[in-house]
């Protein structure tokens, strides 16, 4: 409140900048559901089909204040289309079913002129523009369906360079409700700090502990409530197991029935230990910082020219833009007859 009173004393105006405020948060809430992966690809279609929307739209308008000029010269004797701000609204009311044909025949032109002018603006844009929007939507949803997957990683890549964790500074914002409220007593210490990238990860790790315990709780929780299903299902499958014959399990019946035994009596602390196994390293991975790296090998394979040449035409007859992975892949593989070498090297 006294932060609005900065800017103005009069509350309509407060309630107006409150609403914009209101209106930022929420933008800034779908610029972040990009991220998601069903509805990054919405937002992606979305986002594309926004230019072709504007362009229909400035059309729109601009064919709303035409009729609105003629409404003002024709009917300058009633009182919705005398003036052609009023007309156009009139209009654009109209132009979504809100019209009285009463009225407009009250003109000093006659009956028959206004219920024609009327008539005739209800046909283009009721019947032409708005069949238009709908067609156009239509059909562009489809062809930017198709690489929905690929703006969904477009817009993904975009995110990264505002959403990546700074190693020295990301306690600001990472930082969960109702726990940022101490960030008016962390902050300053963490801004004022000689090694701020040590004492962010301090204060990172402190914050970082409620939400630690309440995860393992619900961890902990689930694994108690698996145990006794856990048990009962490899009692059952020991003692299936003593009938069942298995070429890479050559063991005797008799050995076989001392397991379901053994296990009938000690599964239940065997399955409390497996629990407390998993419980210790599920913690361990909540608190890791530095993930271990897998080294992948990469093999190196020559092309020849023949198969270059092949690609490039291939690329050459592809109009658009954005091409799908998946689809190039398949395409090449056809026309470079992959898939026909492989069966005949498995089937001479």
């Amino acid at each position: 409140m006294k932060f609005s009173r900065n800017f103005t004393e009069n509350p309509v105006n407060e309630i107006n900048l409150l609403t914009i405020g209101v209106v930022c948060l929420w933008l800034r809430v779908i610029n972040f559901s990009r991220y998601n992966e069903y509805l990054g690809r919405f937002m992606g279609v979305v986002k594309r089909l926004v230019s072709e929307i504007i362009l229909f739209f400035v059309l729109y308008l601009i064919n709303l204040l035409l009729f609105a000029t003629i409404a003002e010269s024709s009917f300058r004797d009633l009182s919705e289309y005398n003036n052609v701000w009023v007309a156009f609204r009139t209009l654009f009311y109209a132009s979504f079913g809100t019209f009285d044909f009463d009225k407009i025949e009250q003109t000093h032109l006659g009956k028959y002129y206004g219920q024609s002018f009327l008539i005739v603006f209800l046909v283009i844009n009721i019947g032409l523009f708005m069949s238009l929007f709908i067609s156009i939507i239509t059909v562009l949803f489809q062809v930017f369906r198709k690489h929905d997957r690929i703006y969904q990683m477009v817009e993904t890549l975009k995110l990264r360079s505002t959403t990546q964790a700074d190693k020295n500074y990301s306690l600001l914002i990472s930082v969960p409700a109702p726990f940022n409220f101490f960030l008016f007593f962390a902050a300053p210490i963490l801004l004022t700090s000689k090694n701020p990238q040590q004492m962010n990860q301090k204060l990172l790790l402190i914050f970082y502990i409620p939400v630690l315990a309440v995860v393992t709780c619900f961890f902990v929780a689930g694994e108690m409530i698996m145990i006794p299903f856990v048990y009962v299902k490899m009692v059952f499958h020991k003692l299936t197991m003593v009938w069942v014959y298995s070429k890479s399990y050559r063991v005797s019946r008799a050995d076989k029935f001392i397991n379901f035994i053994f296990f009938f009596f000690f599964g239940p602390f065997i399955v409390i230990g497996n629990s407390c196994v998993d419980t210790w390293f599920f913690m361990r991975h909540l608190v890791l910082i530095e993930l271990r790296k897998i080294k992948h090998k990469t093999r190196f394979h020559q092309i020849d020219k023949q198969e270059i040449t092949g690609i490039e035409d291939l690329f050459k007859a592809k109009q658009e833009k954005i091409l799908n992975f998946k689809e190039v892949a398949s395409q090449v593989r056809e026309d470079m007859g992959i898939m026909a070498l492989i069966n005949r090297s498995l089937f001479p």
